[in-house]
């Protein structure tokens, strides 16, 4: 449920343009992300920094780098499916609390508006509202201190409440509760160790540089799998974490400085202590990178440097930094593959063909989408789940529902109905007959893989290059 509230504003966009939702999601759906990551990464380090160089590198930092072990660059402007809303807005939902709390504004709209950064946040993705709950909590928490009774508890639950409300509501079926429900598992820290592959990778290179294959090998491959994330980030934290003692001498106000770094070790700490299906306990960690970066340049700043100590701190966090930013830069970048466009990362430049179509295969879709009932049920004889995706990228663009498209059911689901479509065209009657009782209108006959199966007494509605398509009325 959590690509809802993206989907949402895509498909109004189209109703209101009247461009297709396949183009509105394929060729515009960065547009406004992308306006709004650019305005809240500013705000977020406007709200924080007093330097104007300081805010500049924050921005770079935020938007223009990606990591070894991480996806950002993807998940910010290439996969329009909520990560790129919450991670603007987990930003101004941070900066807004701490400076209502600090200007002790607690009036009910200041209230509603914190509510409503953060629901948006979780409702957009989920890991990225975890992350910066822990922001609101701290707040709460100061409020406690400082013996303000009244405000601590009270908006240490309404926002407790929010969240889960808006979890249970939009993110999860609240009568589901296994594993296959969620996905996400807490395995602690060598147990999470053994489902993610990044670190695994880094593992097995240290073994071939002498280290032995113990428990303290897995935790400094955890340790590199973190750096790795975003140099620059992490060695930002780092700085802020050891400037603590420095400031705390200082006597320094350090609840602002608190908060990110909490809010910073939180993402951190739920990825390498949790797995989810598809190694997506990095979206907690890639969460928690914009409150790293600032964490150490609000440090900087509160320790009061001259201007030149200032500049060329800031240099030498761009040289770390810069190759991430030489990453960013190549993933960014569009190269030719097979005669499409696609981005130049490992994953998508090879065979690999499941994030474009064929003239063939778009030809097959528009014309589905023309010639079909908008509820009709769409079944395909070539189940390709968590493979190319044939049958994802089908739907998409044909704007029906694929009946084995295997998203949403279980795996004993998924291998039931994929061998009803494969006995189906095979010229199996009983499993024809269970297919139209499931109201499956179209079967999907691909010629390449099956040539010589022909259902007889079935109307073909549509057969060219390597495609087939039976009514089943």
């Amino acid at each position: 449920y959590y690509h809802y509230f993206s989907s949402v504003l895509m498909a109004e966009a189209s109703f209101v343009t009247g461009i297709d939702v396949s183009v509105i999601s394929y060729y515009f759906s960065y547009l406004i992300p992308c306006e709004l990551m650019t305005f809240a990464s500013y705000s977020f380090s406007k709200a924080l920094l007093k330097k104007d160089l300081s805010i500049f590198v924050a921005v770079v930092l935020i938007l223009l780098t990606d990591g070894l072990t991480s996806y950002l660059h993807d998940h910010l402007y290439y996969c329009p499916f909520g990560y790129d809303y919450a991670y603007a807005l987990s930003m101004v939902a941070f900066a807004f609390v701490v400076q209502m709390a600090e200007d002790e504004r607690y009036r009910t709209q200041d209230v509603f508006v914190s509510c409503l950064l953060l629901a948006l946040t979780i409702g957009f993705k989920g890991p990225n509202g975890l992350v910066v709950l822990f922001a609101y909590g701290a707040v709460a928490f100061s409020l406690l201190l400082k013996k303000k009774w009244k405000h601590g508890f009270g908006l240490g639950f309404l926002w407790l409440f929010c969240f889960f409300a808006t979890y249970f509501l939009f993110l999860t079926n609240i009568r589901q509760t296994s594993r296959e429900a969620n996905g996400l598992e807490f395995l602690g820290l060598l147990g999470s160790f053994d489902t993610n592959p990044f670190a695994i990778k880094i593992l097995s290179k240290l073994i071939g540089f002498g280290f032995p294959d113990n428990g303290l090998s897995r935790i400094i491959s955890l340790g590199l799998y973190v750096l790795l994330n975003n140099v620059g980030a992490m060695v930002s934290l780092a700085f802020a974490v050891i400037s603590l003692f420095p400031l705390i001498k200082k006597k320094k106000d350090l609840t602002v400085l608190l908060a990110l770094i909490g809010t910073s070790l939180w993402g951190i700490l739920l990825t390498i202590i949790t797995h989810q299906d598809g190694n997506s306990q990095m979206y907690f960690i890639m969460s928690a990178l914009p409150f790293c970066v600032l964490s150490g340049l609000y440090a900087l700043e509160m320790l009061e440097p001259n201007k030149q100590m200032l500049i060329s701190a800031l240099i030498i966090l761009l040289i770390l930094s810069s190759g991430d930013i030489l990453r960013f830069v190549r993933n960014c970048t569009y190269v030719n593959v097979n005669n499409a466009y696609n981005l130049r990362n490992g994953g998508e430049t090879n065979e690999d063909r499941r994030y474009y179509f064929t003239d063939e295969e778009y030809e097959l879709a528009l014309w589905l989408k023309e010639n079909t009932g908008s509820n009709d049920y769409i079944a395909l004889d070539i189940f390709e789940y968590g493979k190319m995706r044939k049958e994802v990228m089908l739907g998409v663009f044909s704007e029906r529902f694929i009946w084995n498209d295997g998203q949403y059911s279980s795996e004993s689901e998924r291998n039931r109905r994929r061998k009803l479509a494969v006995d189906a065209l095979k010229g199996d009657e009983a499993a024809l007959q269970e297919m139209k009782k499931e109201k499956v209108k179209y079967l999907i006959q691909t010629l390449s893989q099956n040539p010589d199966d022909v259902i007889e007494g079935l109307d073909i509605v549509y057969e060219k290059g390597g495609y087939r398509v039976y009514s089943l009325d």
